[in-house]
């Protein structure tokens, strides 16, 4: 069983580790969205974008935790596909950088649905 006291700081770690999807669902919905490539015309603009960017990177790249997973990796690791699925349409991406022991997994598989699944090497080089 999974010591939850480790993510009590992070509320994207703790859903994840708790399988909480709806407490996801909800911390997803409150991330600000990002402007579509060419909307972006200004000065002003510019720095707004920037800002919703650090917003929704504190939450979904967050790595405050014991191992440096983000969400997504923790996701991936207790095999919890709905989470995963949940962080990869908010943006999250696996990096090569942070797959340490994951790397050795290459064949499993991340089920994303009911019939979609991706495989780690999709993970990490975002292929979707």
């Amino acid at each position: 069983m999974e010591d939850y006291s480790k993510y009590s700081h992070s509320p994207a770690h703790l859903a994840v580790a708790q399988r909480d999807h709806a407490a996801l669902k909800k911390l997803s919905a409150t991330l600000p969205r990002l402007a579509k490539a060419g909307a972006v015309n200004t000065e002003d603009e510019s720095v707004a974008a920037e800002l919703d960017a650090y917003a929704v990177s504190a939450v979904i790249d967050c790595r405050d935790v014991p191992g440096r997973e983000t969400p997504l990796h923790l996701a991936v690791r207790i095999k919890d596909p709905i989470s995963a699925d949940i962080f990869m349409i908010a943006g999250a991406a696996l990096p090569a950088s942070c797959v340490d022991e994951m790397v050795s997994e290459a064949s499993a598989y991340c089920r994303v649905g009911m019939s979609l699944y991706l495989t780690f090497d999709a993970l990490l080089f975002d292929i979707k």
